[in-house]
């Protein structure tokens, strides 16, 4: 790829990746007990009463996003969010998404049986700690994943303070 082709290409650039995915994880995050709720949170309730839009054996959402679970019909929880932020955060990364096809049944299928080529192979100059948070993100299995929004956030904290501190290891740096 050409440094134009995908959006990180310095290591500020994933240290200020991490922070916009560190964001969304706040956003995510349940609040303190006595601790009101993100406004958006607020706001998307008030707005639209409580519908059973989503469940078991329905699938709802864009296609290149979706979990193996979502992509199945089966529950999802947060670790599906999860999932689809890895998706994003690929995307971002290299410029190309994870999961190909050319119809929405093949990403579909490619969601449920590849395995992503490695962000390192595409970019390699990415930092290692980035490409294992989001190969973590991208896990098949649900509890192979982040469990909470608040562990991914813990961990894209110390991606962006190793950055700021000049810790990172890059495999090689254009």
């Amino acid at each position: 790829l050409d440094k134009a082709d995908h959006l990180l290409t310095r290591k500020e650039d994933a240290a200020r990746a991490a922070s916009l995915i560190a964001a969304w994880a706040e956003a995510y995050v349940e609040p303190e007990p006595g601790k009101d709720p993100p406004a958006d949170v607020e706001a998307a309730e008030t707005v639209a009463p409580a519908q059973d839009i989503t469940g078991e054996g329905r699938i709802l959402g864009t296609v290149a996003y979706m979990s193996p679970e979502q992509a199945e019909g089966r529950t999802v929880d947060t670790r599906s969010d999860i999932f689809s932020l890895g998706v994003l955060s690929y995307e971002m990364a290299v410029g190309e998404r994870p999961f190909k096809g050319d119809t929405s049944l093949s990403v579909l299928s490619a969601i449920l049986r590849d395995t992503p080529r490695p962000l390192l192979e595409v970019n390699p100059s990415l930092p290692r700690e980035l490409a294992r948070v989001v190969r973590r993100c991208l896990a098949k299995d649900p509890d192979d994943r982040y469990q909470s929004a608040a562990a991914l956030r813990s961990d894209l904290d110390d991606l962006r303070r190793a950055s700021h501190a000049g810790e990172l290891r890059l495999t090689a740096l254009t």
